[in-house]
């Protein structure tokens, strides 16, 4: 769900790119009291093995696949 919500928000997964809660937050448009909230999902996603700590903010490490549901309306949509 989190790399759902993210992309849905724009957010695209390029390895090797840097970013702070604050930048991202910016970028997709996250008010300002839900920047902590913002935080703790990139923290999880880190957890994941798919962002990495980078000194105060997180680097991509890998690109996620493909959300199951989308792929699943996809192609029930297409068959």
């Amino acid at each position: 769900l989190i790399l759902r919500a993210l992309r849905e928000l724009g957010f695209q997964f390029v390895i090797g790119t840097t970013l702070s809660v604050d930048s991202l937050a910016d970028s997709l448009g996250v008010a300002p009291r839900y920047h902590r909230f913002l935080g703790r999902l990139l923290e999880i996603l880190t957890e994941d093995g798919i962002l990495a700590r980078a000194g105060s903010g997180f680097t991509v490490l890998k690109t996620p696949g493909e959300d199951p549901a989308s792929a699943w309306t996809t192609l029930a949509t297409q068959h």
